[in-house]
């Protein structure tokens, strides 16, 4: 298994990213193959969605929706679910903020990194999160 940062350097800046007219603050990868949502509620969870082809627990079982989403909260924790519409993952494409590499950003407590084809997730009070790729999804 491939090691990614757990946060985002001490020193560094951290851009902020605004919320989306759906009530989430909505990001994606550089490459367009990672699109997540900040939830601004009081769990304040990050929700991923998945494609059909992502290699997912044996339990989860999403027909007829065939739409598969993991969350992460703060402490770590993964949870696959079904659908992901709630954090409006399927939201107008243009409310969507595109992330740049070299830039780590800032939405309702979590730091938000890009790499290669997705995006870390470093909540900012514990430390906790997850990288998330079209290939794999890591907890830490």
């Amino acid at each position: 298994m491939l090691a990614f940062p757990q946060s985002a350097a001490a020193d560094t800046t951290l851009t902020p990213l605004p919320d989306s007219p759906s009530g989430s603050v909505l990001v994606k990868s550089p490459s367009g193959d990672a699109k997540c949502a900040i939830a601004v509620d009081p769990h304040l969870h990050v929700l991923c969605g998945l494609n059909p082809s992502f290699p997912v627990p044996d339990w989860v079982d999403c027909r007829p929706l065939q739409a598969v989403d993991v969350t992460v909260s703060p402490n770590g924790d993964l949870e696959y679910g079904c659908g992901g519409n709630g954090f409006g993952l399927n939201a107008d494409p243009a409310w969507f903020q595109e992330l740049e590499f070299g830039t780590t950003y800032e939405a309702s407590g979590w730091s938000i990194t890009p790499i290669n084809d997705g995006i870390t997730f470093t909540n900012n009070a514990t430390g906790h999160g997850m990288t998330f790729t079209p290939r794999a999804v890591t907890a830490f």
